[in-house]
């Protein structure tokens, strides 16, 4: 569910293609968006609160026509970490996939 900006609820179908902001990129891709993050801080440069969404210089970029996306779908579920409150529910659906044989109890050996 999500609601539109006057409050309307829209219901979102379970199948919705959604971004989980899991990005690969080509080396190209950080000289194109460097201008547009110079723009940013220019125009936010007395903002302590300002953030420069990945997501808006990706989709600018193709718009421009300067940069393409392709998706990737996955049955996979998604596991965000936003706030510090999330962490305990992280840890459990990464043990929980540790002990399943589908993600490595040691990431980094």
């Amino acid at each position: 569910v999500y609601y539109d900006a006057d409050g309307t609820e829209h219901i979102v179908p379970g199948d919705s293609l959604v971004s989980m902001n899991a990005f690969g990129f080509r080396p190209i891709f950080f000289a194109q968006l460097r201008e547009r993050f110079r723009n940013f801080v220019e125009q936010h440069a007395d903002s302590a609160t300002a953030e420069f969404h990945l997501p808006t210089g990706i989709q600018e970029l193709i718009d421009a026509r300067q940069a393409r996306m392709r998706v990737v779908p996955t049955r996979d579920r998604w596991c965000g970490v936003t706030y510090p409150e999330d962490k305990p529910r992280v840890v459990r659906m990464i043990r929980e996939l540790v002990a399943a044989g589908r993600y490595p109890e040691r990431l980094w050996t």
